[in-house]
């Protein structure tokens, strides 16, 4: 068989900024959360002692930085859009927005068990081994691809609401209302066959009368 290896060239001074600013600073961007999991995770085949310390260090998971990141990610905890693009027979934007759905909650997941993120390629894989999390929610995210649409968004509703209602159990200060809200919003696609040529939308702006075209 054939080993793929890909090789990184990452300055030591690097790597160690990157770790004190997610542990101390709560940098919570996917690259750094990524480079955290990857130290947790690595097999140094030199510099021992240089990667024994950052794994050492690597173990933490503040709270501060959990709490961020599940700050970060609840304003996308809405299901609206995909009942827009399943009445508007759009499959592309549909299972492109249930995926970015899914990302999210795979995010606040991974906070709520004090992981790093290990990319989203493996993102069923590690949804298995997490303690806190909604019951079969890697077989769940699956399926959400290959049933109908008024399942998936109705399994995906579900979802978000144990997902948040785990968010609360860990996290009680954490205000989930406004997503709870969102999450049983339902909206309705406009009939485009009905509508006129031309909407208009005026308002007032500094004063003055502004307006808005929409074509339809």
């Amino acid at each position: 068989g054939k080993l793929q290896v890909d090789l990184w060239h990452i300055p030591l001074a690097r790597q160690e900024g990157i770790i004190r600013d997610v542990l101390n600073g709560q940098r919570s961007d996917l690259e750094a959360l990524n480079a955290l999991d990857t130290v947790r995770s690595c097999i140094p085949l030199f510099g021992q002692e240089i990667v024994r310390g950052w794994k050492k260090q690597a173990e933490q998971f503040p709270d501060p930085l959990a709490k961020r990141i599940i700050v970060e990610q609840l304003p996308s905890f809405s299901i609206g859009e995909l009942f827009l693009h399943a009445q508007r027979g759009n499959p592309t934007a549909f299972f492109g927005q249930l995926a970015q759905l899914q990302q999210k909650v795979f995010l606040v997941l991974l906070a709520l068990n004090s992981c790093y993120f290990p990319t989203f390629k493996w993102i069923y894989q590690c949804l298995e081994g997490l303690e806190l999390k909604p019951p079969d929610i890697a077989d769940r995210f699956q399926k959400a691809f290959r049933c109908l649409p008024q399942e998936a968004i109705a399994d995906t509703r579900r979802a978000l609401e144990e997902t948040l209602l785990l968010v609360n159990e860990s996290y009680p200060a954490i205000n989930t209302h406004k997503a709870h809200r969102k999450i049983s919003y339902h909206r309705t696609a406009l009939d485009a066959n009905n509508l006129p040529g031309l909407i208009w939308l005026k308002r007032r702006e500094n004063g003055r009368d502004r307006g808005t075209k929409f074509g339809r």
